[in-house]
């Protein structure tokens, strides 16, 4: 739940103000029950109690019995509370010169408690009473604050006000402040006593731990615009920025951007023509980033008990600074038309675009005796290239129908230039693990950080239940080998967009979207891990008895049943994904406006509506088992004072 307050203020044409205040709270509670995939994995032939009626604290093959569980007194619980803060104003100095500034401020807070019963099957096998039932604890607090200032002057170049010059100048400056906590116990007597104080002990090894950070950044830009006859049109930009996680040798960057423009319908050959809007653009230009999180460019201790030498408490590194740390570089190139035909009726845009990323924040590996593995450096250079495009037009204007269209969809390649020795030793880790289904990411100079990586394959041999792999010489085997994993397919889709449609009849509205996604690939984490790599002792897809190997000859997808086998990240289950989604419908009225003022009401409006209605889609995966997916429906009465 919430609240907000919003106050504007005008004076004589000369000084706005406006002030908006909002407060929310948020309490959680997570079911006693468990996910659904918990009981999704259980063998349909357990039974949840015994003969006697009572809970089974155990099922067959030693699982937990997750409605036993719900009887503990086992919880967990979250809070979370935040409040902002906005003023804008406006002081109209002299004609064609003003100074707008904007001043935030917002505070947040969460608290997170998770206790885990002594009577919950987690400690079944532990007979010791002070290592029975746990308690976590964590929060975090944070407060920031930015202030920003722009004075503005405009100029008009000619009599009838059609060329017009335009500057801008100003200054922002801001802080933020954040501080965790996270401490646990263990050791609980009764399922009632779940409080932190009843806890016997730390865990083994366990301490509470905390953390604080601080950020704060300044900055200067500029910009100029000019504009031609509402012909042409140029602009540029400047702004230069510091923050306290840059290094000390380059505490701020400078990024510029130039563009210029063509207004080509208001040349004499388009003046009133069907053509209501054609227009070019193009521009140039650094954009940065800045965002560090948690990086800092200096070098931070950690003083431990654990450290002690001689009466002293010892440090120990757990950070290794670099004071020539600076923001990230993006170089963009745009180029775009956008258009508009026939008395407004269709609009059409398109841009293409291309980005180079160069400075990016890579782990570098550091020489044991550092104390650490890996520090940040600037080592990393990627680039994008893309397109994107729209089409909207009016299908029905008239008398009391109106019906609009809209469709768009957008394309990005990624290409991997540059990245560090340390990521490279992280990706060829990444290579050869087999703790997840899917494989892990795999990043290659010239590939992509979108691409899925897996041994090439030529299916299961009806001869003897086997996999056929392809090795990197192009050679066939029968044993998995992870250095063998190529590049079978990236993420992103060769295109992906929207479309939606409203219709209005008279008071009625009628709205309509779907999204949808062709030529990406997924590797199908359900078939490989539902089918394939299972657990025998857990409920399983029926498709793993039926669609595997089982004598010589068969045809089959899957594997023969060998425990021994071993596990396989294959090309048999990356595919490719084609995917509509359905994502809204709705349907809006307006009541009619000479009976709702008989209520004292200047307009009332009543609308419902549904989201996530369904999806057609070449693959089929499991989903919603674990953080279920939402099928919203939603109501609304929006009145008018």
């Amino acid at each position: 739940y919430g609240i907000a307050f919003y106050f504007s203020y005008r004076l004589e044409n000369r000084l706005t103000l406006s002030f908006r205040s909002d407060w929310g709270k948020t309490d959680a509670k997570t079911s006693p029950y468990g996910d659904f995939s918990d009981f999704a994995v259980l063998n349909p032939y357990d039974t949840p109690k015994d003969e006697n009626g009572n809970w089974n604290e155990r099922l067959s093959w030693d699982k937990r019995n997750p409605l036993y569980d719900a009887t503990t007194n086992s919880f967990e619980k979250r809070m979370s509370k935040s409040f902002s803060n906005s003023l804008i104003f406006r002081l109209d100095v002299i004609k064609g010169l003003y100074v707008t500034g904007t001043f935030n401020f917002s505070w947040s807070d969460a608290h997170n408690e998770k206790f885990d019963s002594p009577e919950s099957s987690t400690w079944i096998g532990v007979s010791d009473p002070e290592q029975r039932g746990s308690y976590n604890v964590d929060g975090s607090n944070g407060s920031s604050w930015d202030l920003q200032t722009t004075a503005s002057y405009n100029l008009g170049l000619n009599q009838d006000g059609s060329s017009l010059l335009t500057l801008n100048v100003g200054g922002i400056l801001g802080k933020n402040k954040s501080n965790g906590f996270m401490f646990s116990g263990v050791g609980f007597l009764k399922p009632d006593l779940n409080d932190i104080s009843f806890a016997a002990r730390y865990p083994e090894g366990g301490s509470p731990s905390g953390a604080e950070g601080i950020n704060t950044n300044a900055g200067l830009f500029g910009n100029v615009n000019v504009i031609v006859r509402n012909r042409y049109f140029v602009d540029g930009s400047f702004r230069t920025s510091g923050n306290s996680s840059y290094g000390t040798k380059d505490l701020y960057a400078s990024y510029w951007s130039a563009g210029i423009g063509w207004n080509i319908h208001q040349e004499n050959f388009l003046k009133d023509s069907w053509v209501n809007l054609l227009r070019l653009r193009g521009s140039i230009g650094y954009v940065g980033n800045s965002n560090f999180s948690d990086i800092k460019p200096y070098t931070i201790y950690n003083y431990s008990i654990d450290n002690s030498y001689a009466g002293s408490i010892g440090a120990r590194p757990t950070s290794m600074g670099n004071d020539e740390l600076k923001a990230e570089r993006q170089l963009q190139l745009n180029f775009g038309v956008s258009a508009s035909f026939l008395n407004e009726r269709l609009d059409v845009s398109f841009e293409t675009y291309r980005q180079t990323t160069k400075d990016l924040l890579l782990d570098i590996s550091m020489p044991p005796s550092a104390g650490i593995s890996f520090t940040k450096s600037n080592l990393g250079e990627k680039s994008n290239t893309g397109y994107e495009w729209s089409v909207s037009g009016v299908l029905i204007r008239k008398n009391d129908i109106y019906w609009r269209a809209s469709l768009n969809s957008s394309h990005t390649k990624s290409k991997i230039k540059k990245i560090s020795n340390s990521l490279k030793k992280v990706s060829e880790a990444n290579r050869d693990s087999i703790q997840y289904v899917a494989p892990k990411i795999q990043l290659e100079e010239g590939g992509s950080d979108d691409d899925i990586y897996a041994v090439r394959s030529l299916g299961i041999d009806p001869a003897t239940g086997r996999e056929i792999f392809i090795k990197k010489d192009g050679s066939r085997t029968f044993k998995y080998d992870p250095r063998d994993k190529v590049a079978l397919g990236s993420k992103t889709p060769k295109f992906e967009g929207s479309f939606s449609t409203s219709f209005t009849y008279k008071r009625v509205s009628l709205n309509l979207a779907l999204s949808f996604t062709f030529g990406g690939y997924i590797y199908n984490t359900t078939r490989a891990s539902k089918i394939e790599n299972i657990d025998p002792q857990m409920n399983v897809d029926k498709r793993a008895f039926t669609e595997r190997w089982k004598n010589p000859g068969d045809v089959v997808d899957y594997i023969k049943i060998d425990r021994t086998y071993g596990f396989a990240q294959s090309e048999r289950f990356v595919e490719k994904r084609n995917e509509i989604n359905f994502t809204s419908i709705g349907v809006m009225y307006d009541v009619n406006p000479d009976w709702v003022k008989r209520i004292g009401l200047r307009r009332l409006v009543l609308g419902v509506s549904l989201s996530d209605i369904g999806r057609i889609s070449t693959v089929k995966y499991e989903r919603g088992t674990s953080y279920p997916y939402t099928r919203g429906i939603n109501f609304t009465v929006s009145p008018t004072f």
